[in-house]
């Protein structure tokens, strides 16, 4: 007898939606069945126990659970994955944050051993490049007999030394793929944007509107268009994390249709701000890198996720804002940016994408099996299939509601996403089989966290799938 059963939901499975019943044993998914014609035995209610708990998902899609694959968690872990979890997130890979001059690999090491068990979801871990000159030999092989997810580098940020060279970008694509890790690259035209910087101070424009100003569309496309290259000549995948604007996201599509094996991600706050916050009071709540586009740029977003030219959803939660610089912020240059967004990014991404009329298989690809399949964590994460981890989310589509400051987990006193209406609710979240949160209320602490390695030796045809697939 299973341990748990969700009945009465529309199942979304690899095949699409189906009405279908959800046996759970031992923490996976035991079955998927047709439903029986007797009404569930119960409600799943905290406290109630039987020989068989049943989960009663009628009115509800049950998707499963999602799996984030842009986060900057490390820094308050238990609270940033508290939000995650509360939100529908089961999964997240979140990048390292590397001491100066600690080792690539080392600060992976430390960080699964120190501050992933602190996590309340699992986790896989990206290893973030802050000293790109630095790299040192064999780096990326360790970070593969680690079981890293992927290795970010970063195009931008030449004031805080982060900035890669194009010999750089190339030699850890090709490192990279020799090892079938997957480069991550921040795209953004860094030595333009600084000079764009100090041309508007110089002018005097140091409001926060001229964030946008030193950083406008152009110099993320140029950037985009760039790594596409590299990477063709190094022979190798990319992944092109906050795609934001039209041109970036028609450079992508194009390369795919021409068969490269690249990645592009939406990041929650570009699917659901435009550039006009910057103009209206408290526009500091909404700084973040790359800055909220145009409504053009925002719609063409929604265009590629219909089309299938974006293949995941990040949140790029930050549970910590960048600051540029301590003490009061003398122009837009010196003001922290940076948005927490983890426990609102299934909600929302739901919310807008049925309102736009998005499929929800299409929305639970880019939220669940899209940045599984693309990291190595499928089909044990994004799926539900027999054999998978019991990681299920209950939404109910009919629910309307306010983000207000009592429903965030995170721990942090502000949100920029206070006041959005969202249509459709996480009714339960199901975590390696076990109820944890129903109807908004943490109901059990749930088994504990899980470093995950990806499976970068074991199943390479996952990522080398035809363009526009995945």
């Amino acid at each position: 007898m299973a341990d748990l059963v969700v009945t009465g939901g529309i199942v979304v499975t690899p095949s699409g939606p189906s009405c279908l019943d959800v046996a759970i044993s031992g923490g996976r998914i035991e079955a998927l069945g047709a439903r029986p014609t007797s009404p569930p035995p119960s409600s799943g209610a905290p406290g109630r126990r039987s020989l068989q708990r049943t989960i009663d998902a009628r009115g509800c899609y049950v998707l499963p659970g999602g799996v984030d694959p842009h986060t900057h968690l490390m820094s308050d872990v238990g609270p940033a994955t508290r939000a995650a979890l509360h939100g529908g997130t089961t999964t997240a890979l979140s990048f390292t944050s590397p001491r100066p001059g600690e080792g690539l690999a080392d600060a992976v090491a430390r960080t699964r051993d120190e501050l992933v068990p602190q996590a309340e979801i699992d986790i896989a871990l990206h290893a973030s490049v802050w000293e790109p000159e630095r790299i040192e030999p064999g780096a990326i092989e360790q970070l593969a007999s680690l079981g890293a997810a992927g290795v970010k580098l970063f195009l931008a940020f030449p004031e805080l030394g982060m900035m890669a060279s194009d010999r750089v970008l190339y030699e850890t694509l090709r490192s990279c793929a020799a090892t079938r890790l997957i480069t991550l690259v921040h795209c953004e035209s860094g030595g333009v944007i600084a000079a764009r910087v100090a041309e508007l101070i110089e002018r005097g424009c140091v409001e926060t509107h001229w964030f946008c100003e030193a950083r406008p569309a152009a110099t993320e496309h140029e950037a985009v268009a760039r790594t596409l290259a590299v990477a063709r000549m190094a022979d190798a995948p990319v992944y092109l994390v906050h795609q934001s604007c039209a041109g970036a996201v028609d450079e992508l599509a194009g390369a795919r249709a021409m068969g490269q094996l690249a990645w592009g991600e939406a990041c929650t706050h570009h699917l659901v701000f435009a550039e006009e916050r910057y103009r209206r009071p408290g526009a500091e709540r909404f700084l973040v890198v790359p800055p909220l586009r145009a409504p053009s740029d925002r719609d063409r977003l929604w265009a590629a996720i219909a089309r299938g030219e974006i293949q995941s959803i990040g949140s790029d939660h930050a549970q910590g804002r960048t600051h540029p610089v301590d003490g009061p912020p003398r122009s837009f240059a010196e003001q922290p940016y940076g948005i927490a967004g983890v426990e609102l990014r299934v909600p929302l991404v739901l919310s807008e994408g049925q309102r736009r009329g998005v499929p929800i298989q299409r929305l639970a690809e880019l939220l669940s099996s899209g940045p599984a399949r693309i990291f190595g964590l499928y089909p044990r994460k994004g799926a539900i299939t027999p054999g998978a981890d019991a990681d299920l989310v209950v939404w109910d589509p009919a629910e309307e509601w306010i983000v207000e400051p009592g429903h965030l987990h995170d721990g942090l006193p502000d949100s920029p996403y206070l006041g959005l209406p969202v249509h459709g609710r996480v009714r339960q979240v199901v975590r390696a089989g076990e109820l944890v949160v129903d109807r908004g209320r943490r109901v059990a602490e749930g088994p504990p966290p899980r470093f995950l390695r990806a499976w970068q030796a074991s199943q390479p045809e996952q990522r080398r799938q035809p363009p526009g697939t995945g």
